[in-house]
């Protein structure tokens, strides 16, 4: 129940009660190894509906399983690390922290990583040995997929309006009279 609850709660652990009632949910139409069947099920003598999109869920994550992911270096990962903060429940922190810098492979399963060059004070930074089931890749929540189309005609600005040149005054300097201008 806990690992569940820690997938929701925020920074501060103040809101992991207002998400029991999913998580108890989440664990009572999973499918228990001893009876083969879901709690959910045993209770209420039927699967729970959720069981299609589950299955539509599955089809449609299982190309995107890592199987044993190599990384390269440079590339930036997050360190599953046992930390313990003052005034915070060990239960409710977070399992992954960072993001580190892949700094090199030493073997197939363990790499070096250290803190990026931005999170580095004073020439200080750490600096350790991790095996790849304690590493999973960082994706910044500031990044994002979207790229501008490619536009089917460089005479066209983003709203469609064509370019033009700015109107051309024909008035000499010391000419009195109305501003002519000139639209071509």
């Amino acid at each position: 129940m806990v690992s569940t609850i820690r997938s929701y709660v925020n920074l501060h652990h103040n809101d992991w009660n207002l998400h029991i009632p999913m998580a108890t949910l989440a664990i009572n139409s999973a499918r228990q190894s001893t009876t083969k069947r879901s709690p959910f099920e045993l209770v209420y003598g039927k699967t729970p509906v959720l069981s299609d999109s589950k299955n539509q869920s599955k089809r449609l994550l299982d190309p995107h399983r890592r199987n044993g992911r190599q990384y390269i270096k440079g590339d930036l990962v997050l360190v599953q690390r046992n930390i313990r903060k003052k005034g915070m429940t060990k239960k409710l922190l977070p399992k992954f922290i960072g993001p580190f810098e892949i700094v090199k492979r030493v073997c197939p399963t363990t790499n070096l990583v250290e803190d990026p060059p931005t999170r580095r004070k004073k020439q200080i930074w750490r600096r350790f040995n991790e095996h790849v089931a304690h590493i999973r890749p960082f994706r910044s929540p500031y990044e994002t997929e979207w790229r501008p189309e490619d536009s089917e005609s460089d005479t066209e600005d983003e709203y469609g309006a064509e370019p033009h040149d700015p109107p051309i005054s024909t008035q000499k300097p010391n000419e009195p009279g109305i501003n002519r201008i000139n639209n071509e």
